[in-house]
C-alpha cells in the first residue's frame, strides 16, 4: 500500500522515482533500510514513554520478516535504551521511497490517541521531507484499508 500511494502522489506531482522500495532492494541495501524501519517503529512506540505488548507485537513482526532475526535482541536493547532522536530516525531515510516506508512501518506502531505518539510521527514526517500533500494520501489510504477490512488500521497496515 505505502508504495502505491506514494507512486500515485509521484505521478501527480510529475516526479521520477529517485529510490527503490525494500522489496526491490536486496543484501546489505535491505538489511539497512530494514533497520532504519526497526529503529523508527521502537522510536515511535516509546515517544509516550513506554512500548505496549501490541507495540512490541509489531515490531517483533518487522523483524521477522527482516533477515535482522539473528541481530534482533541487540537491536531491541540498544534502540530501547537510546533516547528519543527524531533527526537520527530521519537520517536513515536514503530517498523518498525510504521516508515513506518508515512513516508507513512508524504510522503502523502509533497509538491514534496518544498526543506524545501523534507528535512524534508529525516530527518524524517534516524530519524526513515528506511533503504535507503525501502525508494526507499516505494517512487517509491506511484509514480507508482499515475502514474497508474492518480492521485496526495498525492490522491494515501490517497486512497491506
Amino acid at each position: 500500500m505505502d508504495y502505491k500511494v506514494f507512486q500515485k502522489w509521484q505521478e501527480k506531482q510529475g516526479l521520477a522515482l529517485e529510490g527503490h522500495s525494500i522489496e526491490q532492494l536486496g543484501g546489505e541495501a535491505a538489511n539497512a533500510r530494514a533497520l532504519a524501519i526497526i529503529r523508527a517503529m521502537i522510536a515511535t512506540a516509546k515517544a509516550d514513554g513506554a512500548i505496549d505488548v501490541q507495540e512490541c507485537d509489531a515490531i517483533s513482526a518487522r523483524i521477522k520478516s527482516s533477515d535482522l532475526q539473528a541481530e534482533a535482541s541487540t537491536i531491541l536493547i540498544d534502540e530501547i535504551q537510546k533516547l528519543l532522536n527524531v533527526a537520527e530516525i530521519a537520517a536513515g531515510s536514503d530517498s523518498p521511497e525510504a521516508a515513506v516506508e518508515i512513516y508507513l512501518a512508524s504510522m503502523a506502531i502509533v497509538d491514534v490517541e496518544n498526543e506524545n505518539e501523534g507528535q512524534f510521527l508529525d516530527q518524524l514526517a517534516e524530519a524526513m521531507q515528506i511533503a504535507p500533500e503525501l502525508k494526507a494520501d499516505i494517512e487517509a489510504e491506511a484509514f480507508a484499508v482499515a475502514k474497508s477490512s474492518g480492521s485496526t488500521w495498525i492490522s491494515a497496515l501490517l497486512l497491506a
